[in-house]
């Protein structure tokens, strides 16, 4: 209790931060489709697309793949385009490229599409690389020698090759706008996604439901010490 009555600005401050980060863990801000996982670099050569299909749950602003160079600076005049539909219409929604000289193996690249995209359905994004350099886009698929295990993190999408969907899906963010009226949207989309969590997972609600209660007491208690 000594560090109650020394420090009540402090243990507030923790509790409030763990009440926010417990809320957050149930769902991802925003709802954006992030699919991390990656076991596979898939070559972008000459002439091939690699695209991967997403529900996205608001507008778009940004999509961020993993890359690989294989440990080569990339051609700093090539181009990794991107390309922007709706699964089941030809037409191009947006479009982004990003420099070859802004890549670096192994780390995440952003595709800025300016103006935020809205899709009504199912969106694909389709990537090219005009490069002198190999360049490859990191994935998670179904390995060869597996038997009955099938790489599918993101569910609600597919990985498609010149077109074809495969097993797997690629590494990929997606970003929305910024702002306030988004900001609001967000922090009601982890209010939803919480509640559908503690509405389904009991064991789950029981246990954030004692960590909120808990710091909630840590914190009046230490500003009644204040006081």
């Amino acid at each position: 209790m000594h560090v109650i009555r020394r420090h009540p600005q402090a243990v507030r401050f923790l509790a409030l931060t763990s009440l926010a980060v417990l809320s957050t863990g149930c769902g991802r801000v925003g709802g954006d489709p992030y699919q991390p996982a990656l076991n596979t670099p898939l070559q972008l050569e000459a002439g091939r697309t690699i695209g991967q299909t997403f529900d996205p749950a608001g507008p778009v602003s940004g999509i961020d793949v993993t890359v690989a160079t294989f440990a080569e600076t990339p051609d700093p005049d090539g181009i990794l385009r991107l390309v922007l539909r709706e699964v089941g219409d030809d037409t191009v929604r947006a479009t982004a490229d990003v420099a070859g000289a802004d890549l670096e193996d192994g780390t995440w690249v952003g595709a800025d599409l300016g103006t935020p995209v809205t899709i009504d359905g199912v969106a694909l994004m389709e990537l090219t690389w005009e490069g002198t350099t190999p360049l490859a886009l990191w994935a998670d698929t179904t390995l060869e020698g597996t038997a009955g295990i099938v790489n599918d993190p993101y569910a609600p999408g597919q990985l498609v090759l010149d077109g074809r969907p495969v097993d797997g899906d690629l590494a990929f963010r997606v970003t929305g706008p910024a702002g306030f009226g988004p900001a609001v949207e967000q922090v009601a989309e982890v209010a939803r996604s919480t509640a559908a969590r503690l509405r389904d997972e009991p064991l789950f609600t029981v246990l954030w439901g004692l960590a909120a209660v808990g710091s909630a007491v840590l914190a009046v208690t230490g500003l009644r010490r204040r006081t």
